[in-house]
């Protein structure tokens, strides 16, 4: 199944930090599925403060995967520090 998993990271976090959070979360993906795309968006204001944070740094990823590593995955950034927020949702299949 396809996938689009958005996340938001610390926007204080330093350049090395967060390239290596990113990193991180596409050797996850590639170890457990078919990574297909990785976007970096930009960093902006947060509508409202999260963790004390008033920028975030939003970064998309489209994968595709099995839906048991999905918990998983979802268990895992429960307990990152750096990750503010995340949505994933499953990309209705292409059409033919």
């Amino acid at each position: 199944m396809l996938y689009e998993l958005v996340v938001v990271l610390n926007g204080t976090l330093e350049e090395s930090v967060l390239e290596k959070e990113i990193q991180g979360i596409e050797a996850l993906l590639k170890q457990n599925g078919e990574l297909q795309q990785t976007e970096l968006w930009k960093k902006l204001r947060l509508a409202y403060p999260i963790r004390r944070c008033l920028h975030g740094e939003y970064v998309r990823f489209v994968f595709a995967a099995k839906g048991g590593f999905i918990a998983e995955l979802e268990s895992g950034f429960r307990v990152n520090p750096h990750l503010l927020r995340h949505l994933l949702v499953r990309l209705p299949p292409p059409r033919k």
